[in-house]
């Protein structure tokens, strides 16, 4: 039985860093998991992932310094309990726009009386190495809730979102951010680029680590300096393609 590391680093204050495994591959899964990233990020919502894949993948980072987490296909309590149950250490809520459903995403991670969640993780326990008794209260200290704000509704409700007790870090979609305000992929346009700094304010008002994807090292030291905590590196598709890229252009291919 051990503590969520994620967790207590986004406690401190630290930043973390992690990956999105958005194919079913253990192969996969289990380099990036030993790759010294914090946490690897399960996708449930785009990847061809189900339900017995993403438990093979969560048991791949067994033994690991790798927190796996896992975005479900959508933001609904049943969804969340399930991956769980399954082992995961993190559920990511897709598409969070109010506060009813920042509080619903809080409630379905924890188990009474604090949430909702309903009992039945002997998989989850035997993960963890501990008794089903002892579980709740392990999993109600150490699970994330991780929400993704990814619409501009969310920012006109950032305050209302954020203030809700129980938010490990608010992540932004920025692809679906900028969709929303018509601007899909112009994440450098003056309207994206400020409703992600009203998040990111958001969060440092409220103490709630905010996270974004940076996929360059440029890219990630600007984001931790202007005070992002949670930082995506990649998928292990686009981390595979680069590496193949970056050896081809040195040849001249």
């Amino acid at each position: 039985m051990t503590a969520n590391p994620v967790k207590m680093k986004l406690k401190e204050g630290k930043p973390v860093m992690g990956a999105v495994m958005s194919t079913p591959s253990l192969g996969n899964m289990q380099v990036l998991s030993r790759s010294g990233l914090d946490w690897v990020w399960i996708d449930m919502e785009h990847g061809p992932i189900d339900l017995e894949s993403a438990h093979a993948l969560i048991l791949a980072t067994q033994g690991t310094p790798a927190v796996p987490v896992v975005r479900i296909p959508w933001k609904e309590e049943w969804m969340a309990k399930r991956v769980m149950d399954a082992g995961a250490m993190g559920v990511v809520f897709p598409f969070i726009k109010t506060r009813e459903e920042a509080e619903a995403a809080v409630a379905a991670v924890k188990y009474p009386p604090e949430g909702v969640r309903g009992f039945s993780p002997a998989l989850a326990a035997h993960r963890q190495g501990m008794p089903l008794a002892d579980y709740p209260r392990w999993a109600n200290e150490n699970i994330l809730c991780l929400l993704l704000i990814e619409h501009q509704e969310a920012v006109k409700n950032i305050d209302a979102i954020l203030s809700v007790p129980g938010i490990d870090a608010a992540i932004i979609g920025h692809m679906d951010l900028s969709g929303s305000y018509g601007l899909l992929g112009q994440i450098t346009h003056p309207q994206v680029a400020g409703a992600m700094r009203q998040i990111l304010e958001a969060g440092q008002r409220h103490q709630v680590p905010v996270g974004i994807a940076a996929t360059t090292a440029e890219a990630i030291q600007k984001r931790l300096a202007e005070g992002y905590r949670w930082i995506s590196i990649g998928s292990d598709i686009a981390l595979l393609l680069s590496a193949v890229q970056q050896l081809l252009s040195a040849a001249g291919r």
